[in-house]
């Protein structure tokens, strides 16, 4: 497994290399507008690294699923499964690269987020200025950090599964359809409308702890119902 998760990364790499150097370059027009006080410079940066933030999480989490589909589409796909790994083995370690992936991504634009936040509270003196209030909602959320924790990790189990299972059913019943690969991202899009629309669904009734619980189980479920039917079609559909 561990071989196979370093081969996972190592493929991944080039696309992180360029994630990096991406919001590495916003950050600095946000320091640089921080040290010469240049609030539109400031505004900027922050936005580029706002949207580079969410586009590379979800390129991070789900990334993964795309390199899979590449490979089903080579020839040499069969090359996969003659390997002494298992299909499972292979699943399981593709789940983990994602997983370390965007934990690892995650900390990464954490801690630009609050090298930003601390220049901007030395910059204005905080404790007087507007950005006091705004701290104290910080720490009010953050008392829910714990629940959105579960429920998070729940969801990207589900959302991941949900990916690659997609990935393998165009690569295999729906092998003969033309522009697979953009109507299995639209389809993955539209998957995710609906487990949005079922987790507002059940939040709007209520928000307690034991309706997050009840909201984590079934995305976990769902997750292990999508892995279950990956492996299913990648022995019976993709084996060669």
């Amino acid at each position: 497994m561990w071989k196979l998760l370093k081969y996972e990364m190592k493929k991944s790499m080039p696309g992180k290399r360029i994630l990096i150097a991406i919001t590495l370059s916003a950050e600095l027009m946000v320091l640089i507008g921080l040290g010469f006080g240049n609030i539109s410079l400031v505004g900027i940066g922050a936005l580029l690294l706002s949207y580079s933030a969410l586009i590379g999480m979800f390129i991070t989490c789900f990334g993964g699923s795309g390199l899979f589909g590449r490979e089903l589409r080579t020839k040499q796909s069969y090359m996969l499964f003659i390997t002494p790994n298992s299909n499972r083995k292979i699943l399981d370690a593709k789940y983990l690269e994602s997983f370390c992936s965007s934990v690892l991504m995650g900390i990464y634009f954490l801690l630009l987020l609050g090298l930003d936040l601390s220049l901007t509270v030395l910059r204005d003196q905080w404790s007087t200025g507007p950005f006091s209030h705004n701290f104290q909602g910080l720490q009010e959320v953050s008392a829910m950090i714990p629940n959105a924790a579960l429920a998070l990790l729940s969801l990207w189990f589900l959302l991941v599964a949900a990916a690659f299972f997609i990935t393998v059913v165009f690569a295999s019943i729906f092998s003969k359809l033309p522009a697979k690969g953009l109507l299995g991202f639209l389809f993955f899009l539209f998957l995710g409308f609906l487990i949005n629309l079922l987790g507002s669904v059940l939040t709007t009734v209520s928000y307690s702890e034991f309706h997050i619980l009840v909201l984590s189980l079934l995305f976990l479920f769902g997750g292990l119902l999508f892995r279950g039917a990956t492996l299913f079609l990648m022995k019976h559909e993709l084996n060669p």
